[in-house]
């Protein structure tokens, strides 16, 4: 068995367990709703120039304003400026924020990863 192959794949499997847990983690830290007013549209242009829009949210906690920038982007704008939205925070650090819509996306990135380095440690036992 080719041991760098074996170590490369249980490194990679690693990294996937360790941005799964990562996305968890930031998921559950997120935990109080207020409401939040999209205030603009950033546009982006891709490589391929197709044109992306992300919100800019902006919310209260307490009296101190915060702005959420978006980070999912679509070839229209998802809403409106001036539209409310359900926006959850982290009570411990409120800079931190998810829009309701966002906090309901799943984990794909880190098991896709676990995946691809099983499946390379698998390889790492077939050239042995």
């Amino acid at each position: 068995m080719d041991i760098t192959v074996l170590l490369v794949g249980v490194g990679v499997v690693l990294i996937g367990i360790l941005l799964t847990l990562l996305y968890i983690q930031s998921a559950k830290a997120c935990s109080s709703l207020t409401e939040g007013t999209v205030t603009c549209h950033r546009m982006h242009r891709s490589s391929a120039r197709a044109k992306y829009y992300y919100e800019n949210v902006t919310y209260y906690v307490g009296n101190t304003k915060y702005k959420h920038k978006r980070k999912a982007g679509f070839q229209t704008p998802q809403y409106q400026v001036g539209e409310k939205l359900p926006l959850y925070f982290d009570p411990a650090n409120p800079k931190k924020s998810k829009l309701e819509v966002d906090k309901k996306d799943k984990p794909i990135l880190g098991p896709f990863i676990v995946l691809f380095g099983i499946s390379i440690i698998v390889f790492a036992f077939f050239i042995w």
